[in-house]
């Protein structure tokens, strides 16, 4: 999770060295940005875009575009960068709205994105007491 107490650009170099060196990631790898918590951003949509601007840049520039998606949902996107910006519309959303339904159907276009890459649709879900989310994935 982004912090706004350190760089942008050393935390993501700070943890894609530690993925990297632990062979935690492959080259199919995708990296998602978690835009969720209002507590880890600042108080003002323009720092907070620049924040994310700045990370998504570090990250394609070490993976590629294809390989940075976005996790957040329509509230919280709304408050850390503001309902209508479009800075990194280009990158996948993986969106959070835990109604319990498998599909897009709920999905209200937001910050540029008109369709989602996947869904949370159910949250803390105990698995022989390991807490999971639950994700929905259109496969395309």
């Amino acid at each position: 999770m982004p912090t706004q107490v350190l760089d942008p650009t050393e935390q993501i170099n700070a943890v894609m060295k530690k993925l990297l060196d632990g062979n935690v990631i492959d080259n199919q790898t995708k990296i998602w940005l978690d835009a969720e918590d209002t507590q880890n951003y600042f108080g003002y949509h323009q720092e907070n875009q620049n924040f994310i601007n700045e990370m998504i840049q570090v990250l394609i520039n070490i993976l590629g575009a294809d390989r940075v998606g976005i996790y957040t949902s329509l509230n919280s996107w709304s408050k850390i960068v503001d309902y209508s910006w479009r800075g990194v519309t280009s990158q996948k959303l993986w969106y959070v709205k835990n109604d319990g339904k498998q599909n897009f159907y709920d999905f209200a276009s937001f910050g540029g994105w008109t369709r989602p890459f996947i869904k949370e649709y159910s949250s803390e879900q105990n698995l022989c007491g390991l807490q999971l989310n639950k994700d929905f994935e259109s496969g395309k």
